[in-house]
């Protein structure tokens, strides 16, 4: 199965390397779960609270196009936003997207939605104070027709 990696460092995170071994980390996983990795997609310095950042768009609208999977180390890579996590969880479930995390295997659309606090790659419980709900909508695409078109609130 074909599939590509996004990883994220965040704006606090400072060591370039972390981006790196998640990348590693995604690229092992893939190996041993027999996926076939064709592209890679990362943002630095980018807070997971916002869903519109390059890479994240670029990741979403290649993963569109080609229709692959999307191997991320933790549910955090994505985004830290509960709307945006129900936004994402929609978006991948209604075009066929299998998410898989490091960690956890295929993530449901439920836990997708949820944030479900057991996805984190170091087994460690999202704080609730990453969480946030704000009412921002854009990052991706609404489908492969409109792959330069962003999502908008409800």
């Amino acid at each position: 199965m074909e599939a590509v990696i996004y990883a994220r460092l965040g704006l606090r995170e400072l060591n370039k390397r972390v981006l790196e071994q998640r990348i590693a980390e995604c690229f092992n996983w893939s190996t041993r779960g027999k996926f076939h990795v064709i592209a890679t997609f990362t943002d630095r310095s980018c807070s997971g609270t916002n869903l519109d950042r390059p890479g994240f768009t670029e990741m979403c609208d290649f993963a569109i196009k080609q229709r692959t999977a999307i191997i991320i180390t933790d549910l955090s890579q994505l985004t830290t936003d509960l709307r945006d996590a129900a936004l994402v969880a929609d978006v991948f479930d209604e075009l066929g997207i299998s998410v898989y995390s490091v960690a956890n295997g295929l993530l449901s659309p439920r836990q997708l939605a949820s944030l479900d606090p057991t996805i984190q790659s170091d087994g460690a419980p999202v704080h609730s104070s990453r969480l946030k709900e704000k009412p921002r909508r854009s990052g991706i695409p609404k489908s492969e027709g409109a792959a330069s078109s962003h999502i908008q609130p409800k």
